[in-house]
C-alpha cells in the first residue's frame, strides 16, 4: 500500500506517531540484554572448588613420583606412599647402581599423624 493508497486518517496517525516519536523515549520500550562475558567460564572456574575427598589407596598397592625437592645426595629420589594390609606408610626409593645394573633401594616408614611433610626429605 502506498501513501496515495491511504485514507487521510491512516497518513494523519502515520504521521502523528511520527512527529510525538523521540529517541530518548525509545529507550524505555527497548529491552537490552546484557553483553556476554567471555571471562564468565574463569569466574566460575576461581570460584572456590569443594574439597575433594581423599582417594583411597587399594590394599597392597601405592604410588611412587619423582622427588623434585632433592637438595643432597641423601635425599631419595622418588617418594610416595603404599597401603598395605590396611595400614599405610611412606616409602622413599634411591636408584643405584650395580653389578647387574640399576635399582631402587627402598625405605618404608608407618604414616603418622604427626608426621610433618619436611619429614619426607
Amino acid at each position: 500500500m502506498t501513501i496515495e493508497n491511504q485514507s487521510f486518517e491512516e497518513q494523519d496517525e502515520i504521521t502523528q506517531q511520527a512527529e510525538t516519536f523521540h529517541p530518548a523515549d525509545d529507550s524505555q520500550n527497548r529491552t537490552v540484554e546484557e553483553p556476554q562475558s567471555d571471562f564468565s567460564e574463569a569466574a566460575e572456574a576461581d570460584a572456590p572448588a569443594e574439597k575433594k575427598e581423599k582417594r583411597e589407596t587399594p590394599d597392597n598397592s601405592g604410588s611412587l613420583f619423582k622427588n623434585d625437592r632433592k637438595t643432597k645426595e641423601a635425599h631419595p629420589d622418588v617418594t610416595g606412599s603404599v597401603m598395605i594390609f590396611g595400614q599405610e606408610f611412606y616409602v622413599s626409593g634411591w636408584r643405584k647402581a650395580g653389578a647387574k645394573g640399576d635399582f631402587y633401594s627402598l625405605s618404608f616408614r608407618v604414616k603418622d599423624l604427626a608426621a610433618k611433610p619436611t619429614d619426607l626429605i
